[in-house]
Parts: C-alpha cells; sequence; structure tokens
C-alpha cells in the first residue's frame, strides 16, 4: 500500500489518508479507538485581519505543538483547513478525554510572543461504544465538535448517540426551510480572450441560531451517507434553479460545478437525479458540471460505477476530478475514469520544474482532457498558467465565492488583458 498523502503545509497527512487509517484501525476490532477534532475557532477572521501568511505560520506551528504533544501515541492529520484530528488506537475514555484537554491547552498558549491568542472547539469519539464504522465515528466526533462550538467555542464536547439526531434534525429542518444555499466561485478561461467559462458552487448553511456555516464546519457531518443524499440532492436542485434564472436572463455563466461525494457515486440513482431535476427546471444537464472526490479513483475497478459516470456524461454533464499532488500525477489512472477534465491544486505547478511542468500540459492535452488550476491567489500564477497553457482558472485573485445576483457584474467587468501573446 502505498504512503498516505501528505499536507504541504504542515507536513500532516491528509484528510483522505486520516480517514483510510480509521477505517482500517476499526476493522481490526482488537481495542478501543479514540478520535478527536480540533477545529480551530474564528480563524477565518484571524486570517482576513493578519493575512494568509500570518494564518499559515499559526497552522504549521499547531501542528508542531499537537505533533511534539501527543504524536508519540497518535497518528494527527490536517482534517481541513484550520482543523486538525487525531486518532488514538488502544485507548479509553479517560485517556481520550484526558488527551483532548491537552489539545485545549496547546491551542490555548499563544503564539508570536503571547501577541495572538487562540481557542479551539473539540469533539471526541470513541469506538466500539459510539460506533463501529471509520466513517461513522468521524461523523460521530463531527457532531460533536459542531455541538462544542455552537455550545461557545473554547471546550471539549464527547460523542453523545441524542447529538447526532439533533443535527440531523436541524439539517432537515434546513433542507425544508431553504436554509442551505449556493455561493459561486467564477472559473475563467485562460489565453488570449478571457471570459467566464463557469462558477462552483459552495454550499452555505445559514443556521438560525449560529449563522452562516462554511462547508468546513458541516461536511464532516456528510460522513453519513443518509445526509450526503439528502444534501447532495438539495444543492444539484438548487443549482438547477439558479441556472435556469440565469438562462431565461440570458446571462451565459458557462457551467455550474457541483462538488459530489463517494456517497453519491455509489448510490444508483446519481444520474437519474440529475435528469431529472434538470429536467424539471427546462435546464439542459450540459451545463452542468460535477466534481468527483479524491478517491474516486477506487471505483475504477467497478463496472457498475463506471457506468453511471458515463451515462453523466452521455447526458452532457462535464467530469472532472483532483489530479492529486505533483509527484504522484498518473495520467494513466486518470485515463481510467470516464472524465473531462482535471483540477489542480492551489502549488501544484510549484512542484515541477517550468519544463516538467509544460510536458505534463502537453500530454493531458493529447489526452483529450482540459486542465482547471484552482487556487490562484496572484497575477503571476494566473499568467504562468496560461502561458503553461492550463485552460481554465480560478482563485481569489480571479473572484472568490460569490452570491449569485454578483457573478453576472463579474463577468460584466471582467477585463483581463491577455496572459500570452497569440500563436
Amino acid at each position: 500500500m502505498s504512503a498516505p498523502e501528505v499536507d504541504r503545509l504542515t507536513g500532516l497527512i491528509t484528510r483522505l489518508g486520516f480517514q483510510v487509517a480509521v477505517a482500517a484501525a476499526l476493522r481490526k476490532r482488537e481495542a478501543a479507538v479514540g478520535l478527536i477534532l480540533i477545529d480551530i475557532d474564528e480563524f477565518a477572521g484571524f486570517n482576513g485581519v493578519l493575512g494568509r501568511a500570518a494564518g499559515n505560520a499559526a497552522l504549521i506551528e499547531l501542528a508542531r505543538r499537537i505533533t511534539h504533544e501527543i504524536g508519540r501515541d497518535a497518528l494527527i492529520a490536517r482534517f481541513a483547513d484550520d482543523e486538525f484530528a487525531v486518532l488514538l488506537r488502544d485507548t479509553d475514555a479517560a485517556t481520550l478525554r484526558d488527551l483532548a484537554r491537552l489539545c485545549l491547552g496547546v491551542v490555548r498558549q499563544p503564539l508570536k510572543g503571547g501577541a495572538l491568542l487562540m481557542t479551539a472547539s473539540v469533539g471526541t469519539a470513541l469506538s466500539p461504544i459510539d460506533a463501529t464504522e471509520g466513517w461513522e465515528l468521524i461523523n460521530q466526533a463531527a457532531v460533536a465538535q459542531f455541538l462544542a462550538k455552537s455550545a461557545g467555542r473554547d471546550r471539549v464536547v464527547a460523542a453523545k448517540p441524542l447529538l447526532r439526531k439533533q443535527i440531523e434534525r436541524s439539517v432537515h429542518e434546513g433542507i425544508a426551510e431553504r436554509r442551505f444555499g449556493l455561493n459561486y466561485q467564477p472559473i475563467i478561461t485562460l489565453g488570449d480572450q478571457t471570459r467566464l467559462a463557469g462558477v462552483e458552487a459552495f454550499l452555505r448553511w445559514h443556521h438560525p441560531t449560529r449563522g452562516l456555516i462554511f462547508p468546513a464546519k458541516f461536511l464532516p457531518i456528510l460522513e453519513d451517507p443518509r445526509m450526503a443524499l439528502i444534501l447532495g440532492e438539495d444543492a444539484i436542485r438548487s443549482a438547477a434553479e439558479q441556472a435556469s434564472a440565469w438562462i431565461k436572463r440570458r446571462f451565459d455563466f458557462g457551467r455550474i460545478t457541483l462538488n459530489v461525494s463517494m456517497h453519491q457515486l455509489r448510490g444508483e440513482t446519481l444520474p437519474d437525479d440529475v435528469a431529472d431535476i434538470f429536467a424539471r427546471h427546462t435546464v439542459p444537464p450540459s451545463r452542468l458540471a460535477l466534481d468527483l472526490p479524491t478517491d474516486v479513483y477506487t471505483l475504477a475497478a467497478q463496472p457498475d460505477a463506471i457506468a453511471r459516470m458515463a451515462r453523466l456524461r452521455a447526458l452532457g454533464v462535464r467530469l472532472t476530478v483532483d489530479a492529486g499532488a505533483a509527484e504522484t500525477f498518473d495520467l494513466e489512472e486518470l485515463r481510467a475514469l470516464p472524465i473531462d477534465s482535471i483540477r489542480l491544486r492551489r502549488g501544484f505547478a510549484d512542484d515541477l520544474s517550468p519544463l516538467a511542468f509544460n510536458r505534463l500540459m502537453r500530454s493531458v492535452h493529447e489526452a483529450k482532457l482540459t486542465v482547471i488550476a484552482e487556487g490562484v491567489e496572484t497575477v503571476q500564477q494566473r499568467d504562468m498558467l496560461a502561458a503553461a497553457g492550463c485552460d481554465m482558472a480560478q482563485g481569489w485573485t480571479i473572484g472568490r465565492p460569490m452570491p449569485p445576483a454578483k457573478i453576472a457584474a463579474f463577468a460584466e467587468r471582467l477585463t483581463f488583458e491577455p496572459t500570452h501573446d497569440a500563436a
């Protein structure tokens, strides 16, 4: 088995590697397994005030501290942008509680000589008491963490069966009351004629007491297959409604890209859901793109899953997949999937020489795939990607996720200069 992928910033394993490790630990069923999820409170505000560089430095320091304090006895991951996860094998409730409190104390320690103070919301879960499957244990810890944040932050909450039921009920109510909505990040073409190629949809939860909740804070709850399918279908419906509204206004938005989960891909209804919902709103499915999860490669040997993806493409839906890390990029692995595009993570090109990156772009285009670069943060990055032949890009220097009403105005003022001379 290949080594788990490592987060470029902190050196910790990534979310996917952590999920695999949790599932493997529970399959052994030899001893109790504990999880700790550590979410840094108000980290987006910290980044907004002090800048991304200061935020990255804080995350690196927190990763170092947590590893130093409990790394000998645990597997530690960067679970999301501002969230860490800890896996404890052969543990018990008392040890799990003590280490969770230790993590809380580690985050509270001042940064930068005492000038910066942080807190965290921490959730814990223990097998087999709270769950016997990997996804379920992560889900239980995520729900506990969610409740820790809702209760006022800077605290530890242990999983309890009723907590999960409360969150499920809250999600169902949120869908019924249309509290889940989509914001859209522009995707532009690169080259001589810059235009709006599409938008990527990001789910937002307008919670009645907690206000606006971003996906990183509630997506772990979607480890539960039922919730993933319910919210996934609601997102498809919202995208179709928005596409219909834009079409009626004669606004050319390109395609709407939605992220789909492995639970949706493993289910049998995704192609029918897309066809039915888009037909109901008189929108051609060719207006939709689906961004497949990183672990979609595991479905390459499953004929039923591949057939469902092929059906989606036959409808006109464009399928995109994360290319992974530059050092592990495998074009043949990508070509085993019925996809149209690959998505390059932020910093992908930085790990290759310009010559190697240009050669990779040529090979991808020869395979009839288009390339979308995400996380583009500077004009220089945008221009370098364009010069190398990257087809599309998105990122903060281009446009942040925004309400649908602002997308048309963005497209109207899209006046970037050509990024390279015409051939």
